[in-house]
């Protein structure tokens, strides 16, 4: 009776400490938000059961004992009996009845119900789980964490008491209740280890561990049903002590574990015919496992206090699972053990890559249509790369249409805008962002996730600067700011820009990175219209062609004038010297004028001066060397200086000398010329000098002539005439005659002669 009742109150207090502990769980859920918290506690409330169960099962035991010492004190003091007493006295004790009806229906019905609610726990928790998508963050994480280890103790301690008391016959039912405190401990143990991942930010392990104790309670109750099946058919063997269905063998493994290792030795010992369990190493074995183990885990332990730092990386220090600021450098550094202090490393030399405008990964049968022969080919009329390409929109520059002659009344507007083009392009573009880890703490913790952000923002900045951008053609309208061409030239320009615009937000962010480099590997139109994009390359190259035909032309003709393009337009520029500088000499007296006039040259030098650098990067990017470009230049710059000086002073600037200067240079340039224009030029002079000379010969021949005329005017006429004959009819027979030409009478006779003077000749017309 001494130990029924020794047994009830151990029963009783497990059943008060059980719901205290359920209380601190609870209350630890409720605190924190904890789901593994929240599924342990259910685990505990069931504990309360079945400490009633074997308080129940020992006060009945109880009542049993003491019937069975009253009957035994009655038989001893009246050894006829009791006229109420059976066959077996069975009528004089009601309570042993009971107590064998308890352990007959009463504990297996307990258990199957036990059982049922250890499922419909174990499923429902674990719907609830699967339903939560995001779990809210946990908080009071540290004074959670210390109830739960003063529970834990506390638990712990009185389950080793009751399985202690339960290797003892009279209270071998304690050993069922022992074993589930202790597996509660474990659970306990679980929610701590839940607890402390969570203060290092590892949120996913609650979660982790609270499946775990559903878990437990389907796996018990499938146990306890099984352990009613098999009491059904087990048979009774007398005096054999019997095992209640709630009496857990998995739980007694977890509570009992030496049992196991007894059973091992054992089994070792039948195997090799010899006691093994006996010998030298497995007695030290035995005995220093133990210390061996605790000795292990201090080490470990003593282990976490140092932090080594590899090459190339940093460290940022946790206290209590929150981060400091200061970083550790690489090399060898001291801590706080674990769990006060940990390191989480960073690689800092590691250069990150973030991919722009790439999707989803497209699949094994369309990256194979990119192969040709085995070689992959990168084209714009068929999908190729290992991912979707994403599109992005690029502005398009306005179109100008020539204005239209309005006449004087006509109400037509002026619009010179083609209302009919489209606003946007679409272009497949593909960027790599590299970029490498300048501040671990700004990194790791500066934002939730840092690279996500990073690629995110990056993809933001691209995307509005792809917007203002233009796909091939100048911007122009001095918009210098705005990009332009990132189909063609403007590519690197990009890559530049895009660089400077993501270092400028990630450092507005704080997310600590340094955008090393960004750049285009692929800018291309759609697949759809890649055809008319051709189209427009071959019209853009036949283009090119005219204007190289034409250029040649032009330089054939600068050749023929001056011998050779540079030199025709260093002449040209000569003479264009000379004639703005004399315009403006000539508009001194008008300072308004002159101002105007000096500004527009100024302008038109200027312009020509940044054309001819663009020819000069030209003929650097095609691998020549600028020296015709480069000579023109600085004579085209001089005279910018020159024009500078004058726009400082116009009225002061000194016009004549520097007219007559360059008047001279464009007389030495025109001297130098050596083409079609140095050809009329030498023509010319010889026609002059030929008229000039010729007219000084008539001059002089004048007075000679004069003298001849005085001596005998009639006979000189007659010569004169007779010259002049001789210069305009110079292939006709011409006839003197010495007589009066009144008293010749000509006869011409056509039928018989062909020469009308043929008779006259010979006498035979007289």
């Amino acid at each position: 009776m001494t130990e029924a009742k020794r047994g009830k109150n151990v029963a009783i207090a497990g059943t008060l400490l059980q719901l205290v502990f359920t209380a601190a769980l609870l209350a630890m859920w409720l605190l924190t938000g904890s789901l593994s918290a929240m599924a342990c506690t259910w685990a505990l409330a069931a504990g309360v059961l079945l400490w009633l169960m074997v308080a129940v099962l020992f006060y009945c035991r109880q009542l049993a004992a003491q019937e069975e010492i009253e009957l035994a004190e009655i038989a001893a003091r009246d050894e006829r009996g009791t006229i109420f007493e059976g066959e077996d006295g069975i009528g004089m004790r009601p309570a042993a009845v009971r107590l064998a009806a308890m352990e007959r229906w009463v504990v297996p019905i307990f258990a199957v119900l036990w059982a049922c609610g250890h499922a419909a726990v174990g499923v429902l928790t674990v719907r609830h789980l699967a339903a939560l998508e995001n779990p809210a963050e946990l908080t009071g994480v540290a004074p959670a964490a210390l109830f739960a280890v003063l529970t834990a103790f506390a638990a712990f301690l009185f389950s080793r008491y009751c399985t202690g008391l339960g290797t003892e016959r009279s209270w071998r039912l304690l050993r069922a209740t022992g074993s589930y405190l202790l597996v509660n401990v474990v659970l306990i143990g679980g929610v701590l280890g839940a607890l402390l991942a969570a203060s290092q930010k590892y949120t996913s392990a609650d979660r982790i561990i609270a499946f775990v104790a559903p878990a437990v309670q389907l796996l018990l109750a499938v146990e306890l049903v099984l352990n009613v099946i098999l009491d059904l058919y087990r048979p009774r063997v007398p005096g054999q002590e019997d095992r209640p269905p709630f009496d857990s063998r998995l739980f007694n493994l977890v509570a009992q574990p030496g049992r196991v290792g007894h059973t091992i030795a054992e089994t070792l010992n039948y195997q090799f015919g010899f006691e093994v369990s006996k010998t030298w190493f497995y007695q030290l074995l035995s005995r220093a496992f133990v210390p061996l183990v605790v000795l292990g885990i201090l080490v470990m332990f003593l282990i976490s206090t140092i932090v080594i730092v590899p090459e190339g990386r940093q460290g940022i220090l946790f206290r209590f699972g929150v981060p400091r600021t200061q970083t550790i450098k690489p090399g060898i550094a001291l801590k706080w053990p674990w769990p006060v202090d940990r390191v989480e490393m960073f690689d800092t030399s590691r250069v990150h890559e973030i991919r722009l405008g790439a999707g989803e990964l497209r699949d094994e049968e369309k990256r194979a249509e990119a192969y040709v022969n085995g070689h992959r080919l990168f084209l714009w009329t068929e999908e190729h790369g290992d991912r979707e390409e994403l599109d992005f929109l690029v502005a398009v520059p306005p179109r100008n249409k020539k204005p239209k002659d309005n006449r004087p009344g006509d109400n037509a507007k002026d619009d010179t805008t083609d209302k009919k083009a489209p606003s946007v392009h679409i272009i497949k573009l593909g960027a790599m962002v590299h970029y490498r880890i300048r501040d671990p703490y700004k990194y790791g913790y500066g934002a939730q996730d840092s690279g996500a952000l990073l690629e995110h923002m990056a993809y933001r900045e691209m995307v509005r600067y792809c917007a203002s951008a233009t796909l091939t053609s100048p911007v122009g309208g001095g918009q210098a700011d705005r990009p332009e061409a990132i189909m063609t030239y403007g590519r690197r320009r990009i890559g530049q820009k895009l660089e400077e615009l993501i270092q400028a937000r990630a450092d507005s962010l704080g997310l600590g990175v340094d955008i090393v480099y960004v750049g285009l590997d692929a800018a291309h139109p759609p697949k759809d219209v890649a055809p008319a994009y051709e189209d427009v390359l071959k019209a853009e190259r036949a283009q090119d062609e005219k204007r190289y035909v034409a250029q040649g032309k032009a330089n054939a003709m600068l050749a023929e004038v001056a011998g050779a393009p540079a030199e025709a337009r260093k002449l040209a520029l000569a003479i264009r010297i000379l004639e703005e500088l004399q315009e403006l000499q000539d508009l001194r007296g008008s300072a308004a004028t002159l101002r105007e006039r000096l500004s527009a040259h100024l302008a038109r030098a200027r312009g020509d001066l940044g054309a001819i650098d663009k020819e000069i990067r030209q003929e650097r990017i095609l691998g020549r060397r600028p020296t015709v470009q480069l000579d023109y230049r600085g004579e085209l710059s001089a005279y910018i200086a020159l024009l500078d000086k004058a726009a400082k002073a116009p009225g002061a600037f000194e016009y004549a000398s520097h007219v007559a200067a360059a008047r001279d240079k464009a007389n030495w340039r025109l001297d130098r010329a050596t083409g079609r224009a140095a050809e009329l030029l030498a023509r010319a002079r010889s026609e002059r000098w030929t008229t000039e000379l010729k007219e000084r010969g008539r001059f002089e021949s004048f007075g000679r002539e004069m003298l001849a005329y005085k001596a005998s005017p009639e006979v000189y006429m007659v010569d004169r005439w007779l010259d002049v004959w001789d210069e305009a009819l110079p292939t006709i027979t011409k006839y003197v005659l010495a007589v009066n030409r009144r008293n010749i009478e000509i006869w011409l006779n056509i039928e018989k002669q062909t020469d009308p003077m043929a008779g006259a000749m010979t006498g035979e017309n007289e």
